[in-house]
């Protein structure tokens, strides 16, 4: 007699492994015959951004694009000095080293400056030398086979228990597009030249619908722009919101959104207004927006069977599932003060303040997710010198933050995504007082180790005979109506009836059971 299985398959994905690797970039420019000789490095805004990422045996390669912005000192007359922008671009490529890796895989790479500075080499060459960290996680499908069920066989029982399981229902991404114009206003000089401009994509939210995904946001838009027919340097913002939509077929509301947005490309173009004046900056920001919808379902798993007429040989395999344990966004003020070095000058007015943001270490401590970071603010300021009349100042600042998450225990995966909300600097009693506001994406998975039935054959053999007679059974420590129906080869259901039973009554030790009909074998 053969068994007919009924099978179905569970896939999940599950988190391969994450690394980093530090680059090392050194860029030699020559300043354009443009710009005049630079006397004194100011600032170096440097923005890599990732073009390419492909996943080959063990490793993950990532090639990028970094654009350099350099504002500097320059003698333009004996009597005073004046400050100009250079912008260069150059390449990067690395690999990170992940075991285990294979090119049908999921790899999910950031890229942030861990230390950039820029020499002087001479007044018409300057070198650039810092440290790229690039940051990849890798997220591995995995999928197998059960038995779900049983069929053809007409008295074989089946022992269930429930199961909630992951589910990926899909992903997507879309284009999200930030245009704005912005207007300078008359008391402010003509725009000569932008210098610097920065983006932050602030008050994400992410919703879920019958079949799509909508992105919505915020783009704070910052330029700083050199005066026209002045050494004066002015500082310009806008917010310009943003939205997208993504199809994914079978997304409800009820289901969990992992998402990121992250910033493509930025384009302005400087226009004169109406009276024919240079005050008009007309921004495009191109960000992407990805998403994966994870559903949960419910399954029933088989995890015991047997058949009073046959005897039946059940086959199993231990998996590591990977599930969602919970997901939470929480958003933390972080609050510190820059000293201004001895040598630096005093600042009288702080222009514009940027910055940066990356993990140093996750981890979980009673119930909750500590993480550890840092926020590198880059701040421009006016200052008390003539002759040196901006300055900046870099300062990598630590900050750590917790997020409760009831249940979560050290061993799961944590999966933290940190955003610049926002970053404002402030002078205040000789120091450059720096708010920012950082938001926290916090993902906790488990494993669960479950056992799934492979396989079922029939054990060949004399099969269990049947007895006229009747067994009084006194129940021991440890039994329930299941095992002691598979025991003596006969049901739950038949036990329950001749002993006046519910099917899923307990029984305690010490108490008679009436068995008919079947012998131990």
């Amino acid at each position: 007699m053969g068994v007919e299985l009924v099978k179905d398959t569970i896939e999940f994905e599950k988190l391969l492994g994450e690394n980093v690797v530090n680059l090392i970039q050194k860029e030699e420019y020559i300043v354009p015959d443009s710009h005049p000789d630079v006397k004194n490095i100011i600032s170096v805004d440097v923005k890599p951004v990732i073009t390419t990422e492909e996943i080959v045996q063990d490793k993950v390669y990532v090639e990028g694009v970094i654009q350099y912005s350099i504002l500097y000192i320059a003698d333009e007359s004996e009597e005073r000095t004046e400050a100009f922008n250079l912008v260069y671009k150059s390449k990067f490529n690395g690999y990170v080293d992940m075991p285990g890796c294979e090119h049908d895989m999921k790899a999910v790479v950031n890229c942030f400056v861990e230390h950039m500075e820029c020499r002087i080499l001479n007044e018409r060459k300057i070198c650039l030398e810092g440290v790229l960290t690039v940051n990849a996680l890798v997220k591995a499908i995995h999928a197998f086979d059960y038995v779900k069920g049983l069929s053809d066989t007409k008295n074989t029982q089946m022992l269930y228990y429930p199961l909630t399981v992951d589910k990926k229902i899909g992903a997507g991404d879309c284009n999200l597009i930030a245009k704005t114009q912005i207007l300078v206003p008359i008391e402010k000089p003509q725009i000569a030249n932008v210098v610097k401009n920065n983006v932050n994509f602030h008050k994400k939210s992410i919703k879920v619908m019958d079949g799509k995904v909508i992105i919505e946001g915020s783009a704070n838009i910052k330029f700083l722009y050199k005066g026209k027919d002045t050494r004066e340097f002015v500082a310009v913002e806008e917010e310009a919101m943003v939205s997208g939509e993504i199809p994914i077929d079978g997304a409800t509301s009820d289901m969990l959104a992992l998402s990121d947005v992250s910033i493509e490309s930025i384009e302005y173009n400087v226009s004169d207004d109406d009276l024919g004046e240079s005050r008009v900056i007309d921004v495009e920001v191109l960000f992407k927006g990805t998403v994966e919808i994870i559903g949960k379902d419910d399954i029933d798993i088989i995890d015991d069977a047997y058949c009073p007429d046959v005897r039946l040989n059940l086959m199993k395999k231990p998996y590591d599932l990977n599930i969602i344990f919970d997901h939470k966004y929480l958003e933390n003020i972080v609050k510190d003060n820059i000293e201004i070095p001895g040598n630096m000058p005093k600042p009288i007015n702080c222009l514009m303040t940027t910055g940066d943001i990356s993990v140093v270490e996750k981890k979980i401590i009673d119930d909750k997710v500590l993480i550890e970071g840092l926020v590198k603010a880059s701040v421009i300021y006016e200052t008390n010198n003539e002759n040196i009349y901006l300055a900046s100042l870099d300062e990598e600042l630590p900050f750590s933050c917790s997020i409760d998450i009831p249940g979560s225990r050290v061993g799961m995966d944590v999966i933290a995504n940190l955003n610049l909300e926002s970053i404002e600097g402030s002078i205040e009693a000789n120091t450059i007082a720096i708010k920012s506001v950082v938001g926290a994406d916090v993902t906790v998975k488990y494993n669960a180790h479950k056992e799934f039935i492979d396989d079922v054959s029939v054990i060949e053999g004399e099969v269990p005979k049947k007895k006229a007679s009747v067994t009084i059974y006194t129940i021991q420590n440890g039994d329930t109506l299941w095992k002691v129906a598979k025991k003596y080869f006969t049901t739950v259901e038949r036990l329950s009836e001749i002993n006046d039973l519910e099917v899923n009554d307990s029984i305690k030790p010490g108490e008679k059971l009436i068995i008919e009909g079947r012998a131990i074998i």
